[in-house]
């Protein structure tokens, strides 16, 4: 039973790369519906937020489940990231501090890493992660003129997320600094 439930958690996970996949080619096409970029906005979101559930509930996490929600996260969040700077509707930068991000995410985690679990978490780097989520449809508020007002409240939502990610960056490095100090034989 065990393992329905733990393919049920990870089909639910890899049902995001054909959303992303759909969003990506909305936008880039320039779908006149906000409706259907916004409805695969939310199903994205809701199958985010419901596989972890589920698998914590069914007590089925798995070192793949972790693997491939991080990795589903990473391909919606870089494809959508990528189209925005293709049309012109963010900086190549963001993009850049999105991929550094992640780089530097794994190479902590790889130092900082339990047998449980091939990432670790940290409370910045979970907002900043969340933020790095919902920045996309931010931006399509604001390209879709849903909301006038909504150029400053991206403008601040950018400034917040950058933040919050050079709070995790600093937070997880000093943690691997510490780590070698007082550990000079710890091999990655």
């Amino acid at each position: 039973m065990r393992q329905w439930k733990t393919l049920l958690v990870n089909t639910l996970t890899l049902s995001r790369i054909p959303l992303a996949l759909c969003l990506c080619y909305t936008l880039y096409q320039n779908s006149t519906s906000p409706f259907l970029i916004f409805g695969f906005f939310l199903l994205t979101y809701i199958t985010d937020m419901t596989d972890g559930f589920l698998a914590r509930t069914f007590s089925c996490s798995t070192r793949l489940g972790g693997i491939l929600d991080v990795s589903t996260d990473l391909l919606f969040i870089l494809s959508l990231y990528a189209v925005m700077v293709q049309k012109g509707w963010i900086s190549f930068f963001i993009l850049a501090v999105v991929l550094l991000k992640f780089t530097e995410f794994l190479i902590t985690s790889s130092i900082l890493k339990s047998k449980k679990s091939p990432f670790v978490f940290d409370l910045f780097g979970k907002l900043s992660a969340g933020m790095f989520y919902g920045f996309p449809l931010i931006v399509s508020i604001t390209q879709y003129g849903i909301l006038s007002s909504f150029n400053s409240i991206e403008r601040g939502y950018l400034l917040l997320m950058l933040t919050l990610t050079l709070l995790s960056s600093a937070q997880r490095i000093t943690k691997c600094i510490l780590l070698f100090k007082h550990h000079p034989t710890i091999k990655t």
